[in-house]
């Protein structure tokens, strides 16, 4: 009999650990899904620590706390020293956001600090407030080992002058697929004619996997003669990653082959002579590149 009961025990045991942990994980999800941002202090904790699918729930609810989460974001980055990878812009976005004289002179510290990511958020954030006047030349940090969000900065700002540094920097093999992304699409965004060979180049390019990026940016510049280069590049096993150009393809052709490269020839080969870049297609994909990633 005594025996029964210990084992009944041990099952209630292990029946009570499992619903125990089934709430905590639940708990966790939630927390990652819906973070909690009903006061200054969990909305700033969210912007900073929560996964970076759904972070940026919290940017608005922080801007619309105003100055009073200010003392909440530095305690929850120790004071901006534990920033990453995505808390970086959230920061950026919220200092921008609030736009207030406080705001706005933590944003100058940071820019002013020699941590990496401290410093990009100074920088984005300035850009974003229309407070960032510093020229672009060799050295200059906003062109220095070139990222997305820098890319994006150049785009907002709109120094074409900054094109020969996004131009060399498509050639480092370091950078990863939205890095390239981005940096192409700032290229398309800033106008510059001089772009359209290296891009072109980069759509040739069967090594390249940010295809969407190149197509878009040429697209942006008003460059027919990315459709068949793009069409040429459709395979029926084509990377996925590679195969985000044919959506912007449909978008700007209003077909829709997917990946079916004989039906796009025989479709350009009928539309060739009269096709036009669809105005709205070039403003879309503009939006887009002016978007903070």
């Amino acid at each position: 009999m005594a025996k029964r009961l210990s084992v009944a025990t041990v099952i209630i045991c292990m029946a009570v650990a499992v619903v125990y942990s089934a709430s905590r994980l639940i708990s966790i999800v939630r927390h990652d899904m819906f973070p909690n941002v009903s006061s200054p202090a969990s909305a700033a904790n969210a912007a900073i620590h929560v996964p970076e699918f759904n972070k940026k729930v919290a940017v608005g609810p922080c801007i619309a706390y105003g100055d009073a989460v200010l003392p909440y974001l530095e305690a929850e980055s120790s004071n901006y020293t534990q920033l990453y990878h995505g808390s970086h812009r959230n920061v950026a976005l919220i200092l921008s956001g609030i736009d207030s004289p406080k705001s706005l002179a933590v944003l100058r510290e940071l820019y002013s600090r020699d941590q990496l990511w401290a410093k990009e958020a100074g920088m984005l954030g300035l850009v974003l407030c229309g407070q960032f006047n510093e020229p672009v030349h060799e050295g200059a940090f906003i062109v220095q080992d070139i990222d997305e969000v820098k890319a994006t900065a150049l785009a907002l700002l709109d120094r074409k002058e900054a094109v020969p540094f996004l131009i060399s920097s498509l050639q480092s093999s370091k950078r990863d697929f939205w890095a390239h992304t981005k940096i192409m699409e700032a290229l398309g965004a800033l106008g510059d004619q001089t772009s359209i060979e290296p891009l072109r180049n980069y759509l040739h390019d069967k090594t390249v996997f940010a295809l969407d990026g190149a197509f878009r940016a040429l697209i942006m510049l008003g460059d027919r003669d990315a459709i068949p280069i793009t069409i040429k590049r459709i395979e029926p096993d084509m990377d996925d990653s590679q195969a985000l150009v044919i959506p912007s393809l449909e978008l700007v052709t209003r077909q829709n082959f997917g990946r079916d490269r004989e039906d796009w020839q025989r479709w350009w080969q009928g539309a060739q002579t009269s096709f036009r870049i669809p105005p709205e297609a070039i403003e879309t994909f503009r939006k887009d590149a002016l978007r903070v990633p």
